[in-house]
């Protein structure tokens, strides 16, 4: 992520190493603050991401690309496992055998 600043006739590049992670207001199932782009699991090794969508903070259930309100469940109920930022690993879906 970079960002540039002006003073007078100068410009420099200013590289940031922090993210702001937005607080849903939200805690998990253990009392962890969530925060927009946390992955959550329910246990069951379904992995969720928490997301802002139609004006609320919901968690999103990987491998899904449905835009309605299925696919979606109650982030006080999950647990906090990471983020997408410093876990990328744990977006990784591992395919449901039939």
């Amino acid at each position: 992520m970079e960002t540039f600043e002006t003073t007078g006739m100068e410009q420099r590049k200013i590289k940031f190493r922090y993210i702001a992670m937005q607080f849903t207001g939200l805690h998990d199932r253990t009392g962890k603050e969530i925060y927009e782009g946390d992955i959550l699991t329910n246990g069951n090794e379904e992995k969720f991401e928490c997301i802002f969508w139609e004006g609320c903070f919901v968690a999103k259930l990987y491998g899904t690309e449905k835009k309605d309100e299925q696919g979606y469940h109650a982030l006080n109920v999950l647990n906090v496992i990471g983020n997408i930022y410093d876990n990328p690993e744990l977006k990784e879906v591992k395919e449901v055998k039939p």
